[in-house]
């Protein structure tokens, strides 16, 4: 006798993988992009003297490094006095409390390091700090 209802054929259960791959390709994409935006500055190489006392700062501040040999950066940039003097006036143009911090070599010159915060004081930084690193 034939039947009225028809037979449902068995299908196989599949893994679609095109929806996979679309993403993991959007998954890479996104990877590639990203990275390209995480780039670390390069700092100057800065070894900072020991202090027995120092306190840590928890605030948002301008770091300015002078290396060894003199050369200057802020926040992972090489600059000369004049741009730093630009920078310094652009960050201490809404408040002259906002806090400023050196980070100097301990072999670097001294004279650099008193031009640096003579810089500071021009443009009214208040709050200006020596970063150093702790003594064991």
């Amino acid at each position: 006798m034939k039947s009225l209802l028809h037979k449902r054929k068995s299908i196989t259960p599949q893994i679609v993988l095109t929806n996979l791959i679309d993403v993991m390709f959007m998954m890479v994409f996104f990877f590639m992009l990203t990275s390209t935006f995480a780039k670390e500055n390069e700092k100057l190489s800065v070894t900072l003297p020991k202090a027995a006392n120092s306190v840590t700062i928890e605030q948002n501040s301008m770091t300015i490094e002078i290396a060894q040999s003199g050369q200057i950066s802020v926040q992972g940039i090489n600059v000369n006095f004049e741009e730093l003097e630009n920078l310094l006036g652009n960050w201490l143009k809404p408040a002259n409390d906002r806090a400023v911090m050196l980070a100097a070599d301990e072999n670097a010159n001294y004279g650099t390091i008193i031009n640096v915060l003579d810089l500071a004081k021009k443009h009214g930084a208040s709050n200006l700090g020596l970063t150093t690193r702790q003594a064991n």
